[in-house]
């Protein structure tokens, strides 16, 4: 079964939840403890998609090209979750999406 937060944060009125994160990311008072949140969504298939969806996932790229080391650093940490934990999904994005890269 799918968990509280899945259910919660999966539905498109909940998408504002991962932009929120992704948007306080590179602040160095919290930074760390969102990368561990958003590595934490990364474990749901239903959440990755969202976040591939919105396109958050640019967001993180360009925090870890520009924040201070230790953000940047854990942002490539939270990128490979969102683009290993769960291949397939990752696979059909890429696909459907050839210009991200």
């Amino acid at each position: 079964g799918r968990c509280v937060e899945e259910e919660w944060l999966a539905s498109d009125d909940r998408a504002n939840a991962l932009r929120t994160l992704v948007q306080s990311y590179a602040d160095l008072e919290c930074g760390f403890h969102i990368g561990c949140m958003l590595r934490a969504c990364a474990k749901h298939g239903s959440l990755v998609s969202v976040f591939l969806e919105k396109g958050l996932l640019t967001n993180v790229v360009e925090i870890a090209a520009s924040a201070p080391f230790d953000i940047a650093s854990d942002a490539f940490a939270t990128l490979t979750s969102f683009l290993t934990e769960h291949k397939a999904i990752t696979a059909e994005w890429l696909i459907k999406n050839p210009q991200f890269f």
